[in-house]
């Protein structure tokens, strides 16, 4: 463990010190007795590109790639991509799985965590990545919002995916004297969440601008989310209290659209005063739905 995230981790631990209000082992020390019982954890991505296994290995300090995919498990799956990868105390010393959530790695039966417990013949700690887990929460908007999300990523990759298009449409930013210079390429939730993308309003119906205004609003709000859980130093810790406050945030959300102040809704608002009404009972749904998916994926971190 190096210095600095020594350092980073340190601070959290003062931190929850003061509220247990009694001292807890050092963060070095907790983690020479880790090294100490050989004891290390598997993360499983089931969007990585040959859907490999990563273990985090303590006689190494590192994480090594177990050669195997998420996507063809066999009973035996385990204990083989164990000795390809030199890894022959896998059964004694194995303490959690991070999983992306996927039904790959999650499911009842067949999937890779089950496989695993009913190979090693014991239950283990399981947990599911907070940035995949954040990340499906941003897709639950409605069939009708996804639309109009479809829409927006179709203008921009059209722009994109063409030299003069592109070109002609960089020309009409610079005449229209717009504080954007270019268009990055967008691509759902991913490029999004990353603050790659930008909206397009489309000569449509009032209702088809009523969503877009307000997907607008709502991806700002994620993308601020989606940056600070992103950023460099975070504890899991700290991810967890971001994605707790945004979760009560959504309620803040919801009763500023049914109260129609829309102060957390700036492009909404200004719909509004254009179009006088919009679908408040719609839209809150759309928002209670994506509070319940974050109450349902991050059920495992309350516990």
């Amino acid at each position: 463990m190096d210095d600095s995230s020594l350092k980073n981790q340190t601070v959290s631990v003062r931190a929850a010190e003061k509220i247990v209000g009694a001292p807890l082992p050092s963060l070095q020390d907790i983690y020479n007795t880790r090294l100490s019982r050989k004891e290390f954890s598997i993360a499983g991505d089931s969007t990585h590109p040959t859907h490999c296994l990563f273990s985090l290995l303590p006689s190494g300090r590192r994480m090594r790639s177990l050669k195997a995919r998420t996507s063809r498990l066999k009973d035996s799956f385990v204990h083989q991509a164990a000795q390809r990868s030199g890894i022959g105390y896998l059964a004694l010393h194995l303490g959690s799985v991070a999983t992306d959530g996927a039904l790959s790695t999650t499911g009842a039966h067949k999937s890779f965590v089950a496989l695993l417990q009913k190979s090693l013949g014991r239950t283990l700690v399981t947990f599911h990545c907070i940035l995949h887990q954040e990340a499906l929460c941003a897709q639950t908007f409605p069939l009708e919002c996804t639309e109009v999300m479809n829409v927006v990523i179709q203008i921009v990759n059209k722009i994109m995916a063409n030299g003069l298009n592109h070109r002609q449409f960089c020309l009409l930013l610079d005449d229209v004297e717009s504080t954007h210079s270019d268009l990055p390429l967008h691509n759902r939730v991913w490029w999004l969440s990353r603050r790659e993308g930008s909206p397009f309003l489309s000569w449509n119906s009032q209702e088809w601008l009523e969503k877009l205004h307000f997907m607008v609003d709502m991806t700002a709000h994620l993308n601020t989310l989606n940056t600070t859980l992103r950023g460099k130093g975070g504890t899991a810790l700290h991810m967890l209290e971001e994605v707790l406050t945004f979760e009560r945030k959504l309620t803040v959300f919801a009763r500023d659209l049914q109260r129609g102040t829309l102060s957390h809704f700036p492009s909404l608002r200004e719909f509004k005063q254009d179009h006088n009404l919009i679908n408040v009972e719609y839209l809150q749904s759309a928002i209670t739905a994506m509070q319940t998916s974050f109450w349902k994926r991050f059920c495992d971190f309350r516990d």
